[in-house]
């Protein structure tokens, strides 16, 4: 059974098609958007991939196609430098999981407020 933290991680998350891949993004918190806002866009994404299932194969010339590599930030954000086709796809789609939530954030105020208006949100 997942603890409510895990739970909660989990509602943020997305998996995403990106480059034959299915990348998992998760939403980053208020916090964590303060705390990363001045990393170059590809850093600040890397920040908040949780999961991409990668193969010897996508590392190395040579490696094998049929050997998983288990998940690590730091060797994804290094495979990633050399995948620029991906970035903007990736930050595209982290920009809309911040979107999203920002609408739905906005629409419940609106609905616990009926007469008043959601302040515009600034990053």
């Amino acid at each position: 059974m997942k603890t409510l933290l895990e739970r909660r991680i989990a509602a943020r998350q997305r998996i995403v098609e990106a480059g034959g891949k299915q990348v998992t993004l998760r939403r980053p918190t208020e916090y964590e958007k303060a705390k990363y806002y001045r990393l170059p866009p590809v850093e600040y994404l890397c920040q908040f991939v949780d999961d991409c299932p990668l193969t010897e194969a996508d590392l190395f010339d040579g490696g094998n196609a049929e050997t998983p590599v288990p998940f690590d930030r730091a060797l994804f954000a290094d495979w990633l430098a050399e995948n620029p086709e991906l970035w903007k796809p990736l930050v595209d789609a982290l920009s809309e999981l911040n979107a999203q939530h920002e609408a739905a954030r906005a629409e419940a105020l609106k609905n616990s407020n009926p007469g008043l208006s959601a302040p515009a949100c600034q990053d």
